[in-house]
């Protein structure tokens, strides 16, 4: 994950987002294929990749304001909140005896 998947000027259109939701569409519309392709290859079903990516940018969008772009890329945030997302799922998933 470097920053050739970044958006110009991403730092300000998460600032811009922050303070108006729908500008989180541009950032959404630029990482939504990478995110499913990522969640996809760590789970077995089409239909769960679809659930935890809609969760992944459902959280991402709530909890924008603690983003902090001196810390690292937008996506390499969204990308850390992807992994845990899917990490809850899995452990959620094998203490519910859902995986064999």
């Amino acid at each position: 994950m470097g920053t050739a998947l970044a958006l110009p000027d991403e730092a300000a259109i998460v600032t811009r987002a922050v303070a108006e939701p729908a500008a989180f569409a541009a950032l959404y519309d630029h990482y939504v294929h990478a995110v499913y392709n990522y969640v996809r290859y760590r789970v077995d079903s089409p239909f769960t990749a679809d659930e935890l990516t809609a969760r992944i940018f459902e959280k991402a969008l709530s909890r924008l304001d603690s983003y902090r772009a001196d810390r690292g890329p937008f996506g390499v945030w969204l990308f850390t909140i992807a992994r845990n997302v899917i990490t809850d799922h899995l452990r959620a998933a094998r203490r519910h005896g859902l995986l064999s």
